[in-house]
């Protein structure tokens, strides 16, 4: 937990995307409706739009309650009086980036930690702890981690939903209370289906293990004989019945912690039904050197080796070994089908997104664990037990010293982390689209620096997505045009000078990582 928190911390005042802005903005709206008693506002859909043929993320439920969250505690900061609320979160924007950062890397690395709390018994404690400290470990989920929107909470509540759910049905072994951890998986697909529609991935992974667990039910020899008899004891039998509960609990959590479904059911349906032909739309995407709508099946396998790490990458090698020795057991085959059920949504879908692969990187780190387990664990086990405290203690510091110390170094610009062992940010430019979180900061201190603070000196020109030119206002006597252009408009072929203006701009500095052009400062001064 306190290494997934290291990573996630260090950008909390330093990081934002696009999208962050959207969230704050629904947040402020699920707040109103919280505070002033109109349930019918708390949705991520605008409350104003005639209609529900929009498009957007739904349902964000979980993410707008965190927003919600720090209002209202910035409002109750500001003024306690309770009558002051409503005007106060009328007055605010959005929640504060760095407090929504900081609660949103927290609520993640609890998550972690009950997960890895929740996998430790059926996996074992070696493949439960790598899996665990693999993911803690990751940059690119770090930096998820702390973004004001839904990835990392989908991909954790989908591995602990699903997790719960073998272990209510006994697929590892006999559970003590089962009917527990079925009302545990109900609550996490529910908060998972809150967050965003994609939670739907499960559903093919969990349909394989009920569906196994009811036929070993029906192929036990205490069975009735008499095949509708047998049917009938099916339904009635531990299976079901703990299936059951699990819907019922998710069916409670989804409407409970959404009021604007319960207020106004007809509206949120037609968005999430809108907000499903997201999959079909695709999204602009640089894949492979060249621009893409709509990215290969494998995008998101291609796209994750390069944002691994590079001792998770190397651990990939151990996934196919189980197999090739003939090692498999439950734990593999359980987890496999998590990620097989998750590649398909995922693979079938025309909007492929590099952090939409998240819930695979989790799901890839625990079958590197029990892959471990399964080729090396009685040798490491009966070499641990061999060794002497003498040897054990300070090659556990240096690993964690390590691991600590490449957290920290690839902190700071963790949105724009590549595997080293794949050539890092250099290779990655040629092959994936590279966006950083940091950008607009960076780009501000440099304006600041430039024009002494004073912004009334310059007017910022942007890219139009799909036009040809640059988009400036307009200038007053004096007034300097400046576009800083991100390498993701190089990547997505947003170089828009127009060509009749092409010698009245100047290119004057550049920000580089790793010896890569991350910025590029262009300047039309005035004249």
């Amino acid at each position: 937990m306190l290494l997934s928190l290291l990573g996630s911390l260090q950008t909390a005042a330093r990081s934002t995307q696009i999208d962050e802005t959207l969230w704050a903005g629904r947040s402020r709206q699920f707040a109103t409706g919280l505070v002033t008693g109109q349930p019918r506002l708390m949705t991520a859909f605008p409350v104003n739009d005639a209609d529900t043929g929009k498009s957007i993320t739904m349902p964000g439920v979980t993410t707008m309650w965190v927003g919600t969250g720090v209002l209202l505690y910035e409002c109750v900061v500001r003024d306690p009086a309770p009558d002051a609320l409503q005007a106060c979160v009328k007055d605010l924007e959005r929640p504060d980036r760095r407090s929504v950062h900081i609660v949103m890397a927290l609520l993640n690395a609890l998550l972690l930690l009950g997960l890895w709390q929740l996998c430790r018994k059926p996996f074992g404690e070696m493949a439960a702890g790598i899996g665990a400290v693999l993911i803690a470990g990751e940059p690119f989920l770090a930096a998820l981690n702390g973004m004001f929107h839904t990835d990392a909470f989908i991909a954790y509540l989908s591995m602990i939903a699903y997790v719960a759910l073998c272990r209510s049905l006994s697929l590892f072994g006999k559970e003590e209370e089962p009917s527990r951890f079925a009302g545990l998986a109900g609550v996490a697909f529910g908060l998972a289906i809150l967050t965003k529609l994609t939670a739907v991935g499960l559903v093919p992974a969990a349909a394989v293990c009920v569906g196994w667990a009811l036929f070993k039910e029906w192929g036990n020899p205490t069975a009735p004989k008499r095949l509708v008899k047998r049917f009938v004891a099916l339904l009635r039998g531990p299976t079901a019945r703990r299936v059951f509960i699990g819907v019922a609990v998710a069916m409670v959590t989804f409407f409970a912690l959404w009021p604007g479904m319960v207020a106004d059911p007809a509206r949120q349906v037609g968005a999430l039904r809108s907000s499903a032909k997201l999959a079909e739309l695709g999204h602009g995407q640089f894949f492979r050197g060249r621009y893409s709508s709509d990215p290969p099946w494998y995008f998101s396998f291609y796209v994750l080796g390069f944002r691994m790490t590079p001792w998770s990458f190397l651990g990939l090698c151990l996934i196919p070994l189980p197999l090739l020795l003939r090692r498999v057991d439950r734990r593999w085959l359980v987890i496999a089908t998590f990620i097989a059920s998750q590649s398909l949504l995922l693979g079938l879908s025309a909007k492929k997104i590099d952090r939409y692969s998240a819930v695979l990187l989790v799901g890839i780190a625990f079958l590197i664990g029990v892959s471990f387990d399964l080729v090396f664990g009685y040798w490491a086990r009966s070499k641990f037990r061999r060794t002497s405290i003498v040897w054990i203690v300070p090659l556990a510091l240096v690993l964690g010293t390590g691991l600590v110390y490449h957290t920290i170094q690839s902190g700071q610009r963790a949105s724009i982390y590549y595997n080293e062992a794949l050539g890092g940010l250099s290779e990655a430019e040629g092959q994936v689209l590279v966006t950083w979180s940091g950008e607009p900061f960076e780009a501000k201190e440099w304006l600041d620096k430039r024009y002494e603070g004073d912004s009334s000196r310059y007017v910022q020109c942007q890219p139009s997505f799909w036009g040809d030119e640059l988009s400036c206002p307009e200038t007053e006597p004096g007034q300097d045009r400046v576009y800083v252009e991100t390498i993701s408009d190089r990547q997505l072929g947003r170089r828009l000078i127009p060509a009749r203006e092409k010698d009245l701009w100047s290119r004057v500095d550049s920000y580089n990582v790793d010896g890569v052009e991350i910025l590029t400062y262009w300047v039309n001064e005035a004249s």
